[in-house]
């Protein structure tokens, strides 16, 4: 009421008439970051949907010439026009089983030019995935903007990928990020040259996964996202919890190492998490893990096979490839009525 009143009289206005005035605040200032084009010839980024698309249509990247690369077969030999020209003038040969090989794109625009790098598989059909990302720093953290489903732009939310900070582990593109703590909304343009940020004004709280998490393996990649997808997180390297959005959230995919060894993770049974507004939620996940399969019977003998048997983690996060401690499970088949153990099987090496 005083500072109403104080008000009011600064105003020259009396108390009533002040109380229907209202007060605007202004609007978050926003920034736009200016991003630039780096190629990977080795490509080491984990992605949460990575994606391989045939060459027969061309490569979808947009440029004044149409919407495509023109691509060429000539026997087993693959022709790029990699400058937009129309004339297919790089060569590349077949390669190797789980080979690929980079190429460059620079498609001339006025006196600069547009850069795009794939890498090209030969492994029963010519194919390309994206090798390459804009680039550039939000406040000094670095980001990275990968155009995951391949169709020459980098903007689509919950579909292209994206890194924040120095990880090789991407996330969906986000509509909101969490650099060194603070949140931003941000908009990219479509060809990835830049990106506009406005500090996060919406309710938060905290998403945990690391408190309550079981595993001896470390993680690779943890991707989370809401229930739109547009908002997605990589939370690996998070351990006390990240600033999110409120909402519901779902963890997408993920992948453990133990050594040599990996598994990869996905949604399987887990649940929607709820982070609410000023809370904090933590999730119980990881181990034990518990198997769950099928398997045929014939006569006296009783089959299981590698690929009907599901993993499932304490929160019901699904495995697969998954080896515990670099060896096969034990099975037990038991009779419904008595409990006896009838069978114990394991897998073969190498299985």
């Amino acid at each position: 009421m005083i500072l109403l009143t104080c008000s009011a009289l600064a105003l020259g206005l009396t108390a009533h008439e002040a109380a229907g005035i209202e007060f605007s605040h202004p609007a978050p200032a926003s920034t736009s970051v200016d991003l630039s084009f780096k190629p990977y010839k080795d490509w080491d980024i984990l992605l949460p949907n990575e994606q391989f698309v045939g060459v027969s249509d061309g490569i979808r990247l947009p440029h004044a010439g149409g919407e495509t690369l023109a691509v060429r077969l000539e026997g087993t030999v693959l022709w790029v026009d990699r400058d937009g020209d129309g004339e297919c003038e790089a060569k590349i040969e077949p390669l190797e089983k789980g080979k690929t090989a980079l190429l460059v794109c620079r498609i001339p625009e006025g006196e600069s030019a547009k850069h795009y790098a794939v890498r090209l598989s030969s492994d029963g059909q010519w194919t390309y995935s994206a090798s390459g990302a804009m680039v550039g720093q939000i406040e000094g953290t670095p980001i990275q903007l990968i155009d995951q489903n391949n169709n020459g732009r980098f903007n689509d939310l919950g579909e292209d990928a994206m890194i924040v900070g120095r990880s090789k582990s991407a996330c969906f593109l986000s509509e909101v990020v969490n650099v060194d703590g603070k949140l931003f909304t941000v908009d990219v343009d479509p060809e990835g040259s830049s990106i506009n940020c406005t500090p996060y004004t919406g309710p938060t709280g905290i998403l945990d996964l690391g408190s309550e998490h079981q595993s001896k393996a470390r993680m690779r990649s943890i991707v989370v996202a809401n229930e739109d997808g547009k908002v997605s997180f990589e939370v690996s390297r998070i351990k006390e919890g990240l600033r999110v959005p409120a909402g519901n959230y779902f963890v997408h995919s993920g992948r453990v190492m133990l050594g040599k060894s990996k598994a990869d993770l996905r949604t399987g049974r887990s649940e929607l998490i709820e982070v609410t507004e000023g809370g904090r939620m933590t999730l119980a996940w990881g181990g034990p893990v518990k198997a769950e399969f099928d398997y045929q019977r014939s006569g006296g003998q009783v089959t299981i096979g590698p690929r009907d048997i599901w993993y499932y983690g304490r929160s019901g996060e699904e495995y697969s490839n998954f080896m515990p401690l670099g060896s096969s499970p034990n099975f037990e088949i038991k009779d419904r009525q008595t409990g006896e153990v009838l069978v114990n099987a394991k897998f073969p090496g190498n299985c």
